[in-house]
């Protein structure tokens, strides 16, 4: 308990120190303050690739979260399954130094979502220094059978709640379109049970896990720099490091279900590849065989849509915060970016410009909204009429 509690504090602190460098640097928290690297005051080792930390303190506290502001119904999106356990390490490595290694776990969106930043937790091998980091990439999954070949190989025992064939979407650190912070959070952390190469087809698939490993306990936080923009829908996680020599391991978190629909994470190797392997049920197996979840945090904005409830095509996609949007209307696209006026659960975005009027009203506590577009203004092109935006299905290019 008193481990946990100082490493709780370990954390903390760093993500504070994070939002005051961002202060003195004169921007505000969450945006790029630049590079640095070197010891922290705390005497925890950190090195920092261009990149940002969320100052959001979700990430410590321990369940699982899918909320907005402090309404509930607008605003920001944060997701968090809280702090490694000790029970399980899982490789997530690319390939180059063995074979590729992936490992996911799930999260749920309700509404469309842009995800702007990721935090999770991992296991660098004793002797390791962060200068041994050479890449950091996430993938999104949808869950099988979307984005897969149907019926699946029979390699494995089951596909079903598995992640799906290929990834949905990616950014890395090598394209350029995600930057990352690595902190050494414990130099000596312990885990009860590693999975690393008994990743076997059927009938081999259950080895009870490789034992435990002791390595040390490193923090890192994503920042994309391309964000990934999301319709409501089940996905998969999957952070991957990249390291000069040994194996990265994602460390578990607190037993499923955490949240109504989690499932357990999920494992595969090149050699499984399309296919995936439950790390509890089918590798380390037993009766009753563990269930693990992934130590990780999500972070973003809700992209919220409206739709016409008598003509489908008449379509607004808008962020809640910056008020940017775009309205599809009788088949031709209008964007730009309105003055947002927030009260309670309610958004109102509005946009004068010389060649158009646009306004949209959204109500988050019963999801339900409305917009019209007059171009030129006086002249009304389309009205949008919405009473149900959790049945939607916007597409606005």
């Amino acid at each position: 308990m008193k481990r946990n509690i100082l490493r709780r504090g370990i954390v903390a602190s760093l993500i504070t120190l994070f939002a005051l460098i961002s202060s003195l640097v004169g921007q505000p928290a969450g945006l790029n303050p630049g590079p640095f690297s070197g010891k922290l005051t705390s005497g925890v080792e950190a090195t920092t690739f261009a990149s940002r930390v969320n100052p959001n303190t979700e990430a410590l506290t321990g369940a699982a979260l899918n909320v907005g502001n402090a309404q509930g119904c607008i605003g920001a999106f944060n997701f968090s399954t809280g702090l490694p356990d000790g029970r399980m390490g899982s490789a997530s490595r690319p390939s180059g130094v063995g074979v590729e290694i992936e490992t996911a776990d799930d999260f749920i969106l309700s509404r469309a979502t842009t995800l702007n930043s990721a935090t999770f937790f991992g296991l660098l091998p004793l002797g390791a220094t962060l200068s041994n980091i050479n890449f950091v990439g996430v993938e999104l999954y949808r869950v099988f059978p979307a984005d897969s070949v149907n019926p699946p190989s029979g390699m494995v025992p089951t596909r079903v709640n598995s992640p799906s064939d290929n990834a949905f979407d990616s950014r890395d650190s090598d394209a350029g379109n995600l930057t990352f912070t690595a902190v050494i959070v414990s130099a000596n952390f312990n885990v009860a049970n590693s999975v690393v190469n008994g990743i076997n087809k059927i009938p081999n698939q259950t080895t009870g896990g490789e034992g435990p490993v002791t390595g040390q306990e490193v923090f890192f936080n994503v920042t994309f720099t391309t964000p990934f923009v999301l319709a409501p829908d089940h996905y998969f996680f999957k952070p991957t490091v990249g390291l000069t020599s040994g194996n990265f391991l994602l460390l578990s978190t607190t037993t499923p279900p955490l949240f109504t629909g989690d499932l357990q994470a999920w494992i595969r190797n090149t050699n499984l590849d399309p296919d995936w392997l439950r790390i509890g049920t089918d590798i380390v197996g037993g009766n009753p065989a563990p269930r693990f979840n992934e130590a990780f945090s999500l972070s973003g904005v809700f992209t919220t849509c409206l739709q016409d409830d008598s003509n489908p095509a008449n379509v607004v996609v808008f962020n809640e915060q910056t008020g940017e949007y775009s309205f599809c209307c009788a088949g031709q696209l209008f964007t730009g970016q309105g003055t947002v006026v927030s009260r309670g659960c309610i958004v109102t975005i509005q946009d004068n410009s010389v060649d158009r009027r646009v306004l949209i009203k959204f109500d988050g506590s019963v999801n339900a909204g409305a917009a019209s577009l007059q171009s030129p203004p006086g002249s009304t092109r389309c009205t949008i009429s919405d009473r149900n935006t959790t049945n939607n299905s916007c597409v606005c290019n």
